[in-house]
């Protein structure tokens, strides 16, 4: 039990590796795998660009042998990287305490959990790319109902009511920012994750949260990635 419980953190801090990537990589417009020898650089300080130590860039422990910031020009690393990484160690924990083993069912959760994390830190951001998260992560979420339900059917008609729903919403809205499509594209991620008899109620919630004028977009669609992920694991 004890060391299924480290494999899941060690699956989470990896997981949660990777994100920290993409969630530095993809505002920069960086390939978020590997990097070209003729245009790229290996891991190095994005200030001093100094080559950095296998042990500087190592999930979560790296933040322990720099001390938070860089160990040759003295600036400070933004712990949000550190902290995607610690939280998707902990989603990744959490459903292994919620599942009860290292199925498909987990590791498909555990991929959209990730993706929803890297979505709330990248929201905002310049070429954040959000949009092709969310896709993602609903297709993601179609490969887990028809994995667990055994049909498309449940999931069709959910993308549909939610598709009709946000065709009434955009028709209305004659110009909308990036980051407003983002926060209606969680319209398309509920119908395709979430089961009927809580798909109605969780749009309420959404509608409620738009109408909310004096909550910040950011805001809102944090409360709707958080309380889509919640109402998921609940479903199940």
């Amino acid at each position: 039990m004890v060391l299924s419980i480290c494999f899941a953190f060690i699956i989470g801090v990896l997981f949660g590796n990777y994100a920290s990537t993409a969630l530095f990589r993809l505002p920069r417009n960086i390939p978020i795998s590997g990097y070209n020898t003729n245009t790229g650089k290996a891991p190095h300080c994005s200030t001093c660009e100094h080559k950095l130590k296998f042990y500087e860039y190592l999930p979560v422990l790296s933040w322990v042998s720099t001390k938070g910031k860089c160990n040759y020009c003295g600036v400070k690393i933004n712990p949000k990287y550190t902290i995607l990484e610690v939280a998707t160690a902990l989603l990744a924990l959490s459903l292994y305490l919620y599942i009860g083993s290292f199925n498909e069912e987990y590791i498909l959760l555990l991929c959209a959990g990730t993706l929803l994390n890297l979505s709330l830190f990248l929201f905002n951001k310049k070429n954040s790319a959000v949009d092709k998260i969310l896709l993602l992560t609903g297709f993601i979420g179609g490969i887990y109902r028809t994995l667990t339900e055994e049909t498309i059917l449940n999931w069709v008609f959910g993308l549909s009511v939610a598709y009709f729903i946000w065709v009434s919403i955009t028709m209305k809205i004659k110009k909308m920012s990036g980051n407003e499509n983002s926060f209606l594209n969680l319209f398309f991620l509920a119908g395709v994750w979430l089961k009927a008899s809580i798909l109605l109620p969780y749009i309420v919630i959404l509608l409620s949260l738009k109408a909310a004028n004096k909550l910040s977009l950011s805001k809102k669609f944090q409360l709707g990635v958080i309380a889509l992920y919640s109402l998921v694991i609940l479903s199940l």
